[in-house]
């Protein structure tokens, strides 16, 4: 449930998986700052991420799953504590072509088990999301 590296697109380097370990970040504001660039790095060179990726559990993207199997939607975004860097909530949103048909936000204290297939959630844990001028808030 923590975060331990970021995605970043360097300026000067020529990385195409590059990625801050979230140790090295001095500063969350406005802009993420960082000591210097020797800290961005291939994900692949740094074990504990490199580890993460190979067993292949995603949050955004993956489909989520209640206890009794029902489908509940994908992961479209998460939030997490920009000190500690532990992940607070998921965003699940259920869409049928463009149109999302229902959004809820999932505490991750709910999050039973992380599958590459599917994230398991208890759905009493379940806030629902309305749409309130452009933005979405819990009911």
């Amino acid at each position: 449930g923590k975060v331990e590296g970021i995605w970043v697109k360097p300026l000067n380097a020529p990385l195409s998986n590059a990625v801050v370990r979230t140790d090295e970040i001095l500063e969350w504001k406005k802009h993420v700052y960082i000591k210097n660039e020797s800290v961005i790095a291939d994900a692949r060179d740094i074990i504990r991420i490199s580890e993460i990726l190979r067993r292949n559990t995603a949050f955004v993207g993956n489909r989520v799953k209640n206890e009794e199997g029902k489908v509940l939607g994908k992961v479209t975004n998460l939030s997490f504590d920009t000190t500690t860097y532990y992940i607070k909530s998921l965003l699940v949103q259920k869409t049928f072509l463009f149109f999302v048909l229902d959004s809820r936000i999932f505490s991750y204290d709910s999050v039973i088990e992380v599958l590459p297939e599917y994230i398991l959630v208890k759905d009493a844990e379940t806030k629902k999301v309305v749409e309130t001028k452009g933005e979405l808030n819990p009911a």
